[in-house]
């Protein structure tokens, strides 16, 4: 099996070297500096679950354009930002025919779409993840959570395509699920993702520290219930997934005082074991870049506005830190 990730960052670096240990041939589309590093050294894994050593060897590089990128790609992940979706998706033209499956674990709830308009739905998988990961520098990967992932077709088959792909993530040490309804899946995870970053962006806090805390986690609970709304007006329900994490079904069904303390209990949980990161969006913030706002809350208040689900929450949080956004650039 080769495994080509197109934006090999921390995310996509990691379930990279995770499928090479698991058996797979990986090659990781990057930035110049941290391919660079890795040809030279391979990939360091640090971090409470990196466990501080390097994953190199026969069968793990790194370039610089997927035009490189020799043979044919039995699956080809996809872990650029929404923001640099575009150029991503332009870059992969010249290979496009030697792609046999494609998936993504893109943060928002329209990538596929995207990828189906230059692949094909035919080649197009579903993938969910809330691995927690940041590079601290070029080749250096810091692994903070764990959490199991999913995999699925979209017309809610069993494939032999998913069922291999997930095996070589577990055979890398990985906890992964085969399901008929990524779609559920993906919204639960677009309703996680959309509070947590909320909540951090508006903050400037890590997940768990924000979040222990009565106010803040009073702000992730009024997001998350107004996601839960947006998710039921499309007649879908929240799922049980990333429950070690964030248990959106819940939060979506308790009344406000009784959700607010269960998720205080569960990020009281992740901070005594360490995890004080933050979200990606969070990190943008930080170093003054780009972030994902508007595929994230702002796609959340914008479906809800369609559907006629109020997001009060959701939109105050958009505008907030869509000012940042704004600044920055």
């Amino acid at each position: 099996m080769h495994l080509v990730v197109l934006g090999a960052g921390a995310l996509g670096t990691l379930f990279g070297v995770k499928a090479w240990e698991g058996g797979a041939r990986v090659t990781l589309v990057a930035r110049e500096a941290h391919a660079r590093a890795i040809n030279e050294k391979g990939v360091f894994l640090t971090g409470p679950l990196g466990g501080d050593r390097y994953a190199s060897g026969e069968g793990l590089r790194a370039v610089t354009d997927i035009a490189q990128v020799e043979g044919d790609i039995d699956y080809l992940l996809v872990t650029v930002k929404d923001k640099d979706m575009a150029t991503a998706l332009e870059s992969v033209r010249p290979v496009r025919d030697r792609v046999k499956t494609v998936f993504s674990f893109q943060n928002g709830i329209t990538h596929e779409e995207r990828l189906a308009e230059v692949f094909g739905w035919e080649k197009v998988i579903g993938g969910v993840t809330i691995e927690g990961a940041d590079m601290p520098a070029p080749g250096v990967i810091e692994y903070a959570l764990a959490s199991t992932s999913y995999f699925g077709e979209f017309d809610g088959s069993r494939s032999e395509r998913v069922e291999a792909l997930a095996e070589v993530f577990r055979r890398g040490g990985m906890s992964i699920e085969t399901i008929t309804e990524i779609k559920v899946a993906k919204w639960t995870k677009f309703v996680q993702i959309c509070a947590a970053s909320g909540v951090c962006g508006a903050t400037r806090l890590g997940y768990a520290p924000a979040v222990r805390t009565l106010a803040g986690a009073q702000l992730y609970v009024h997001m998350v219930k107004e996601g839960v709304a947006v998710m039921r007006a499309q007649g879908l329900e929240p799922g049980n997934y990333f429950i070690n994490v964030a248990r959106i079904k819940e939060v979506g069904n308790l009344p406000l005082v009784e959700a607010v303390e269960l998720v205080r209990t569960m990020a009281e949980a992740l901070y005594q074991k360490g995890f004080h990161g933050n979200t990606s969006l969070a990190r943008d913030l930080e170093r003054g870049k780009k972030t994902e706002v508007d595929a994230l809350m702002g796609t959340m208040y914008r479906i809800g506005e369609r559907l006629g689900v109020p997001t009060p929450t959701v939109r105050a949080v958009y505008w907030t830190i869509k000012a940042a956004d704004e600044y920055a650039r």
